[in-house]
């Protein structure tokens, strides 16, 4: 009886607890009810087992993902998340499994708890990345879960941006305000020559040049910290080789999203080294060029469509007996003499409008003038100016009217000749004059592209073979020794005729020529022969005259001697006479 009442006491005892508890878990399920409706994040109980199907969502859901709870209770879970994510439940299955064993072997449950991320499609049809913290009770599972979208994209961009810093082939660093570097990426260690581990360790004053200390000192820092940024050209030393590096450099404060106040410097460089380069050797280039157009005799403009001088060169400043600086800027019509102003406006006008060169001649007291207009194009295919080359050409018009009337004078000299006048290349006729085709007596085409020996016979007066001593002639003459000499000719129906040869060689700018000129002696060789026929006659007549001649004055004198003799002898006999006179006389 005592136990029945003590069982009695007990149960009302165990019912009184049981309604305490239920009092408390309806108190607990009103403070858990006020919390799953107005929290942001989506609590889901599931049945824990391969269905996973929910018996509670909270009104969050509709928020977080569109549905309303009744869209998703008595479904699964599987049913909604990406296929590739399914795998995130194994672990916790397994674990599941572990504490159970555990807890038949040792007669202790633990609880679990473990977060999860996965992606799970909303009402919309749309994957968004959510994480859970899952605790599982027996054979539920407890979900509170957060859509993280938002956080993984900026993690996306976050890795991507990253990667960009990483992989940049552009300085990106991040110090303290007072220099001391808390980052630097690997293309800026490699600029700089600072490892990875030295990072932290370094000022990035320590990289700054000497000579730009005063710049950083005096003009970047102070613009950092009133403006908030400053951009410019710098150069950075190699710690390791000391080597510079020309860098364009962007530098900025990072703000302290709070305060406002500066945290953080940050600093990106472009290496600028090869466009240095190229600005020198452009700057050379240009003063080449600039040095090419002064020296220029020529007139050389860059002109806009109004005519206005936007540069020159020193050869028209000279021209004008200006400065260039006073040139620039005019019209260049203001120095264009008035007969020339109109077909000059008409190019120039031309160009702009076709956006294609134009060449012309103008003439004027000045003189005569060959101009050409090339149109100069933007990046977007527009003419913009014109660039004007305008030489004088007076000089050579007058050497061409020159050569023009010394031409025509040659061409009729050579047209009219009395002389055979030809040129030879390679042994062979390429042109001759009308005296030629008459004193060989054939047509043009049977004697261009003929060789001399044709016209000749195959011996010279000489008995010399006339194929070799012709090759002889030629040979010095294309050696640079003019020849003059006489050669047996014959003409095409082989009728022989004398001729006196000129060889001279000639330089054109397609190679060597001979300039012949062949002259018909035959009538002179004729009056030769009489001449010495006569001449022959004539010395005949003259032996024969010497001799008589000869014997006459041997006769001469025989008699001049026998006259010498008698006077020697008178004057002996005058010479006594007087002699005796004398006697006679002084004997008195």
């Amino acid at each position: 009886m005592k136990n029945i009442e003590k069982t009695k006491e007990q149960l009302l005892k165990e019912n009184s607890l049981l309604k305490a508890k239920i009092a408390e878990l309806e108190k607990n399920k009103e403070f858990f009810q006020i919390i799953a409706e107005n929290t942001s994040d989506n609590i889901g109980i599931t049945t824990f087992d391969l269905k996973a199907k929910y018996i509670y969502v909270s009104p969050s859901v509709k928020s977080v993902l569109g549905y309303d709870p009744e869209d998703l209770l008595g479904k699964s879970f599987f049913d909604f998340i990406h296929p590739e994510d399914k795998k995130v439940l194994f672990p916790l299955l397994k674990k599941y499994v572990n504490l159970k064993i555990k807890k038949l072997l040792m007669g202790k449950e633990s609880p679990i708890n473990e977060i999860i991320e996965f992606r799970f499609k909303n009402k919309a049809g749309d994957w968004r990345f959510m994480q859970s913290n899952i605790n599982i009770a027996g054979k539920q599972l407890l979900a509170v879960t957060r859509d993280i979208t938002e956080r993984k994209q900026a993690e996306v961009e976050m890795q991507k941006l990253a990667a960009v810093v990483k992989h940049s082939s552009e300085l990106v660093n991040l110090g303290t305000l007072d220099g001391r570097m808390t980052f630097l990426n690997e293309s800026g260690g490699k600029m700089l020559g600072i490892e990875p581990h030295e990072v932290e360790n370094v000022n990035i004053m320590e990289v700054i040049p000497d000579h730009l200390i005063g710049l950083v000192e005096k003009e970047l820092l102070p613009a950092l910290m009133k403006r908030g940024t400053w951009e410019g050209d710098l150069q950075y030393r190699n710690m390791k080789t000391g080597v510079l590096t020309d860098v364009h450099a962007i530098t900025f404060t990072v703000k302290d999203p709070d305060t406002g106040e500066p945290q953080f410097l940050a600093n990106v460089s472009q290496d600028i080294t090869e466009r240095k380069q190229a600005e020198i050797m452009l700057k050379e280039s240009e003063e080449k060029i600039r040095a090419i157009l002064d020296a220029s005799p020529d007139v050389i403009h860059l002109l806009d469509s109004n005519g206005i001088i936007l540069s020159t060169n020193e050869g028209y400043a000279k021209r004008l007996g200006l400065e260039i600086d006073d040139i620039v800027g005019k019209s260049v019509f203001d120095y264009t003499r008035h007969e020339s102003i109109h077909k000059r406006k008409a190019a120039m006008d031309k160009v702009f409008r076709t956006g294609e060169s134009v060449q012309f001649e103008d003439k004027s007291a000045a003189g005569v003038f060959e101009s050409h207009v090339h149109p100069v194009f933007n990046p977007a295919g527009e003419v913009t100016a014109v660039a004007v080359y305008a030489r004088d050409i007076t000089e050579r018009k007058q050497a061409e009217e020159a050569l023009r009337e010394s031409e025509e004078k040659y061409r009729s000299l050579y047209t009219s000749a009395n002389d055979a006048v030809f040129l030879m290349q390679n042994n062979r006729f390429i042109a001759c004059n009308p005296k030629t085709l008459e004193m060989f007596g054939c047509m043009v085409d049977e004697i261009v592209g003929h060789s001399p020996i044709e016209f000749s016979p195959e011996y010279q007066p000489d008995g010399g073979l006339s194929s070799e001593k012709a090759l002889e002639k030629i040979n010095a003459t294309l050696a640079g020794e003019p020849q003059f000499f006489e050669w047996a000719h014959q003409q095409k129906d082989g009728s022989p005729f004398d001729a006196e040869v000129s060889l001279n060689k000639m330089m054109l700018s397609d190679g060597e020529y001979i300039h012949a000129i062949v002259r018909d002696i035959t009538e002179r060789k004729k009056a030769e022969e009489e001449l010495r026929k006569h001449r022959e006659h004539l010395e005949e007549m003259v032996k024969e005259r010497t001799a008589e001649l000869e014997e006459k004055n041997e006769k001469l004198e025989y008699f001049n001697k026998l006259f010498v003799g008698r006077e020697f002898r008178i004057k002996e006999l005058r010479d006594k006479v007087k002699e005796l006179e004398n006697k006679i006389s002084d004997n008195r």
